[in-house]
C-alpha cells in the first residue's frame, strides 16, 4: 500500500506486561534498536498489573484474616475459634485489663489458672491449654482472635468412654460366668467369642458415646468463645476523644 509504515511500537498490553521496569531505560533501550519512544510508555509503566493491584489493600481496607483449623485428619472438630475486629489501636492498659478478665474467666470454679502472656511490639498473645487469644494492634486497627481447642478434652472423653465400656463388657462377662453358662460343654467352644465380643463391644459403644457427647457440646464451646469475644470487646470500649484545650 502506498505511504503505509509499518507501525512496531509497543502497544499498550506489551508495555502493561512489563511493571517494575524503569520507563527511562525502557526509552534508552528501544532509542539503541531505532524504536520510537511510546508516549504511553510512563503511563502504563507506572502502573501496576493486574495481579499487582490485587495484593495492594486500598486505603482504610483490612486484610481478610484466616481463622484456624478447626477439623482433624478424621474430620472430627477439636476447635472452635472467632475474631472481633476494632477500628482503633488498645492501648497498654486496656490489654491489661482483658488478661486480667481472661485469667478470671478461665480461673473459675475453683481452678486457679494463669494464661501465659506473651508481647510482641503492640499486639498480645495470652494462651493456655485449652484456650488462646490474640489481640494483634497494627495501622491504627486491632483484631482479637479467640480460639478454643477442644483436642485435649476431645481425647480425654474419650479414654474415659472406651474404658466404662470395656468395664461395662467385663461386667457383662462376670454375669455370663457367674450364670454357669461357662461350664456347659455346649457353650465351651464359644466362649473366647463372648470374652472379646463383649470387651470390644463395650469399648466400641464407650467410643462411639464419646464422639456423641463431644458433638453435643460443641454449640456450648462456640458460644463461649463468643461471650469470651464479646466480653474483651466490651473491656476494650472505644477510645475518650481528648477534650479540646481551654475547656
Amino acid at each position: 500500500m502506498p505511504g503505509a509504515a509499518l507501525d512496531i511500537s509497543p502497544s499498550r498490553a506489551v508495555v502493561e506486561e512489563l511493571p517494575g521496569h524503569d520507563p527511562q531505560e525502557l526509552r534508552e533501550a528501544m532509542s539503541e534498536v531505532g524504536l520510537p519512544s511510546p508516549a504511553v510508555l510512563p503511563e502504563f509503566a507506572a502502573r501496576p498489573s493486574a495481579a499487582g493491584r490485587a495484593m495492594i489493600p486500598a486505603a482504610g481496607s483490612r486484610l481478610v484474616r484466616a481463622r484456624p483449623p478447626e477439623y482433624d485428619v478424621e474430620g472430627e472438630t477439636t476447635s472452635v475459634s472467632t475474631r472481633r475486629s476494632l477500628s482503633y489501636a488498645l492501648d497498654d492498659t486496656a490489654l491489661e485489663i482483658i488478661v486480667r478478665e481472661l485469667d478470671r474467666l478461665e480461673g473459675g470454679r475453683g481452678r486457679r489458672r494463669r494464661g501465659r502472656v506473651e508481647r510482641l511490639g503492640a499486639s498480645l498473645t495470652w494462651t493456655t491449654r485449652e484456650l488462646e487469644v490474640h489481640i494483634d494492634v497494627a495501622r491504627g486497627a486491632t483484631e482479637i482472635l479467640v480460639w478454643r481447642r477442644l483436642g485435649r478434652a476431645l481425647r480425654r472423653r474419650t479414654v474415659m468412654w472406651t474404658a466404662f465400656g470395656t468395664w461395662l463388657g467385663s461386667i457383662f462377662i462376670a454375669i455370663f460366668g457367674g450364670s454357669g453358662l461357662f461350664d456347659s460343654h455346649f457353650f465351651e467352644p464359644f466362649i473366647p467369642l463372648v470374652v472379646l465380643g463383649s470387651l470390644i463391644g463395650g469399648g466400641l459403644m464407650g467410643y462411639r458415646k464419646a464422639r456423641s457427647r463431644h458433638a453435643r457440646a460443641l454449640p456450648s464451646a462456640r458460644a463461649q468463645a463468643e461471650f469470651i469475644a464479646d466480653r474483651l470487646v466490651g473491656l476494650a470500649g472505644e477510645p475518650i476523644a481528648a477534650l479540646p484545650s481551654g475547656l
